[in-house]
């Protein structure tokens, strides 16, 4: 599967609030959203020694992933 596929795919799944920029800050705030909790992984290993459950890391990239091709495919209707 290539990026085009995967942002259809990630579509399909993708709420509509009701505006390009509800929609467009729903993305960018999952971003952040997710991205803490990448960080919270990394944090419990540092600090507090945890092992790093690969399975959760991989969700929470995916689910990154997931909101930033939700915002690219949002953003092409501001710029074209």
């Amino acid at each position: 599967m290539n990026i085009k596929e995967y942002q259809e795919q990630a579509a399909r799944t993708c709420p509509d609030l009701g505006s390009l920029e509800k929609n467009i800050l729903h993305m960018q705030v999952g971003i952040f959203t997710e991205m803490g909790e990448l960080l919270d992984i990394f944090k419990k290993w540092f600090a507090y020694g945890k092992e790093i459950d690969l399975v959760q890391l991989g969700e929470e990239i995916a689910d990154v992933c997931w909101y930033q091709v939700n915002l690219d495919r949002l953003n092409e209707f501001i710029y074209f």
